[in-house]
């Protein structure tokens, strides 16, 4: 089972791609992640804390601390260190879960005559992509655009994916290669495009280039409110939920 936990929860933080302002601190004990120019979230949080109990107050504060004016999360992930959960409650963070899930690569694709999706690779398609992410997930476009070019072009850890009815950008998504499997991440349907498959036709493409690519599994974070529902009624399965943290909308700082 620890396998398959770090799998989902561990190892796609190692497939993370920052920006040229990005502080990536990626150790065994610790992974976290500063982005100064992502002030509205992404690039922003802890993933994984191991560290001794006997250092947990001190690397909580300097941690919160470095996100200052920003939106992060905090994910306590599989063998976090004992108490990370309480502590970081006793700190006024806002509180949620997400679900780990993952499936074998063997979901047949479903054919649509009017939604296709598939992966960006033409750099004009690019616009169109950030434009969708943009709306759908309610940020600033332009750290965006920057970011989305990065990954098309010089990551060989991502691949993102544009899905269209009748022609129509509808629908984005992405995913990050690991070892044994591909970790899907941020998929958005624009809401004028929900209910016509677009969500199953980004999820489809992503599962055949996890098959073209010859990984075994595909694996997932979602929020149990949304996106789990839908990818366990598609055959995935659930190891368990793990505490979110996020600061709450007024802000908050590093002392206890």
């Amino acid at each position: 089972m620890e396998a398959l936990e770090d799998e989902v929860m561990d190892r796609p933080l190692g497939a993370l791609v920052g920006t040229s302002d990005s502080r990536i601190i990626d150790r065994p004990d610790w992974h976290q992640v500063v982005t100064p120019s992502f002030t509205s979230g992404g690039l922003n949080g802890v993933g994984r804390c191991r560290v001794g109990v006997e250092h947990l107050n001190e690397t909580i504060d300097t941690a919160v601390n470095d996100y200052t004016g920003l939106r992060w999360r905090w994910t306590v992930g599989p063998r976090s260190t004992p108490g990370l959960e309480d502590a970081l409650r006793q700190r006024g963070l806002a509180e949620h879960s997400i679900t780990g899930l993952w499936r074998a690569v063997d979901l047949p694709p479903r054919s649509s005559t009017t939604v296709v999706a598939a992966q960006v690779t033409n750099p004009g398609e690019l616009d169109a992509f950030t434009a969708v992410m943009a709306e759908g997930w309610s940020t600033p476009a332009a750290p965006l655009a920057a970011y989305n070019q990065l990954l098309m072009i010089a990551s060989a850890r991502q691949r993102l994916f544009l899905a269209r009815v009748d022609g129509v950008p509808a629908g984005s998504a992405g995913l990050a290669i690991v070892e044994r499997s591909v970790y899907l991440i941020g998929a958005v349907v624009l809401p004028h495009f929900r209910g016509r498959g677009v969500y199953r036709a980004l999820l489809d493409a992503r599962i055949e280039l996890a098959r073209q690519l010859g990984k075994t599994l595909v694996t997932c974070q979602a929020k149990p409110e949304t996106s789990a529902p839908i990818l366990l009624a598609l055959g995935f399965q659930s190891i368990g939920s793990f505490p979110v943290f996020t600061p709450q909308a007024s802000g908050m700082s590093g002392s206890r």
